[in-house]
C-alpha cells in the first residue's frame, strides 16, 4: 500500500467500516477510462479485508474506492487485489461495443462514427453520428450482424503498435481525439474489425454470447443512442419480455403466438362500443336540450337558456340547443373534471337585439377566476372556481336582464 487517503486527506491506518481512497504500487485494477467503468473487486492482507466499489485515475494514479470490511490496513502494508466477477461482464459488453460499431457502418455506412461510450457490467451504450431515426428492419440487420461476428467465434487480439502502423492496418480512429506515437490496437477476428481503445476485452467474441438491442434513439442532433445488454443480461431481457407476453395471453385468454389476432378483435370490439356511446351520448343530449329548452325565459321576442350541465362537451350541447331554438342565445356551464368551462352561443336574431357572447362569459368567468371572450355568435371561457359556478350564471341572467 503506497498510501491512504480519507476525506481526501492522507493517513496511515484504516479501522472497520472506514470508507476511503488506497493507492497501491501496482494493481490489476481497471480505472473508468473511455466510456468503461472502473473496476470493483477487493484488497485483502493478513489480518484485513477490503471491499473496491470503484477505481479511478488521477494524474497517472490508480485511485481504489474502498470500504473497509474487517481488520486494519496500514501504508507499507502488503496485499493482495483482486478484481470482481463484475468485470467479465464489462469485457464482454465493451468488445460487443467494437461488434456494433463494425454493424453500423456495415448497414447504415462508412458515415457512422463513434460519438460516445458508456459499457458497464450489467449494459452498453453507444453514440454515434447519422442522420435519422433508424428502421426497425436496419435495427434487425444491425442486430443480426452483431450476432453473427458472435457466433463466428472471432479472436480477439490486443497489441501496442506505432500509430503510423495502426494507420496502415486501417484502425479506427476518434475525431479529435488525441494519440501519442504508440498506441493500443484491439483487433476482432484479424482484420474484422480494427480500433484504437485502451479499454479490456474477452479473448474471443463467443463469450458474448448474445446481443439483443434495448432501445434507440436521439441522443442529440445528428447523434442517435442504441442501448444494448449481452450474455446474462441479454437472457434476463428476453426471459423478461417472454413473461410479459404470456401474462397478456392469459389475460387475453389466447396463446402469446396470437395476441396480434386477438388484440385485433378487441379494437374492433371497442370502435363498436365507441359508435354505440357516441349514438348514445347524441340520444342523451337531445334529451337534455329538450329538458332545458322547456325551461327556457323568453324576452324581446328570442329565448333565454342559461344553466349549469354535467358534461364533458359543452360545445356540443351549446350546438344542439341552438339548432332547436329557433331565436335566442345559450349560455352553459360545466365544472366536469374540476375545470370550470363556459360556452356561449347566439342565433342572429338575438345578435341583432344587442346579445353578444363575448361579454357574458366574460362576466361568468370573472366570477369564476378566470377570464375568456369572444365574437356576438360564439364565445367560451374557463375559471378555477368550481364552486362559484352558480354565482357565475347568475351573473349571466343579470347581464341578460
Amino acid at each position: 500500500v503506497l498510501g491512504i487517503l480519507v476525506d481526501g486527506k492522507p493517513a496511515q491506518t484504516l479501522q472497520a467500516d472506514q470508507e476511503a481512497v488506497v493507492i497501491l504500487d501496482k494493481t490489476p485494477f481497471y480505472a473508468e477510462s473511455g466510456g468503461q467503468v472502473g473496476d470493483s473487486g477487493t484488497i485483502q492482507s493478513a489480518q484485513s479485508d477490503l471491499t473496491v466499489t470503484d477505481t479511478q485515475k488521477a494524474e497517472g494514479v490508480w485511485r481504489h474506492a474502498v470500504r473497509v470490511k474487517f481488520g486494519t490496513i496500514s501504508v507499507g502494508e502488503r496485499v493482495t487485489a483482486k478484481v470482481g466477477s463484475a468485470r467479465f461482464g464489462t469485457l464482454r459488453n465493451h468488445t460487443a461495443t467494437h461488434l456494433l460499431h463494425k454493424a453500423l457502418r456495415q448497414t447504415l455506412g462508412t458515415h457512422v462514427a463513434q460519438k460516445g461510450s458508456l459499457v458497464d457490467e450489467g449494459r452498453l451504450r453507444f453514440d454515434f453520428s447519422h442522420h435519422a431515426a433508424i428502421t426497425d428492419e436496419e435495427l434487425k440487420e444491425i442486430e443480426w450482424r452483431v450476432n453473427e461476428a458472435i457466433a463466428l467465434r472471432f479472436g480477439v487480439e490486443i497489441v501496442e503498435k506505432p500509430i503510423a502502423e495502426a494507420r496502415d492496418m486501417g484502425a479506427m480512429m476518434l475525431f479529435g481525439e488525441k494519440y501519442g506515437d504508440v498506441v493500443r490496437v484491439v483487433s476482432v477476428g484479424g482484420d474484422y474489425s480494427i480500433e484504437l481503445c485502451g479499454g479490456t476485452h474477452i479473448a474471443n467474441t463467443s463469450d458474448i454470447g448474445l446481443f439483443r438491442i434495448v432501445s434507440e434513439t436521439s441522443a442529440a442532433a445528428g447523434i442517435r443512442r442504441i442501448e444494448a445488454v449481452t450474455g446474462r443480461g441479454a437472457y434476463e431481457y428476453l426471459a423478461k419480455r417472454d413473461d410479459t407476453l404470456k401474462a397478456v395471453a392469459e389475460r387475453l385468454s389466447t396463446r402469446p403466438d396470437a395476441i396480434p389476432e386477438a388484440v385485433e378483435r378487441l379494437q374492433a370490439h371497442l370502435k363498436e362500443l365507441q359508435h354505440e356511446l357516441k349514438a348514445l351520448k347524441s340520444a342523451q343530449a337531445g334529451s337534455l336540450a329538450d329538458m332545458l329548452l322547456a325551461e327556457a325565459t323568453q324576452k324581446d321576442g328570442y329565448k333565454i337558456v342559461v344553466a349549469a350541465v354535467e358534461t364533458d362537451d359543452v360545445g356540443a350541447l351549446a350546438d344542439e340547443l341552438v339548432g332547436k331554438i329557433g331565436a335566442g342565445v345559450v349560455v352553459l356551464g360545466s365544472a366536469a373534471g374540476g375545470k370550470v368551462v363556459f360556452v356561449a352561443k347566439a342565433t342572429k336574431d338575438a345578435v341583432s337585439k344587442g346579445v353578444h357572447c363575448g361579454n357574458l362569459v366574460k362576466a361568468a368567468a370573472q366570477v369564476a377566476g378566470g377570464g375568456g371572450g369572444g365574437r356576438p355568435e360564439f364565445a367560451q371561457a374557463g375559471g378555477r372556481d368550481a364552486s362559484k359556478l352558480a354565482d357565475a350564471l347568475d351573473a349571466v341572467r343579470a347581464a341578460l336582464g
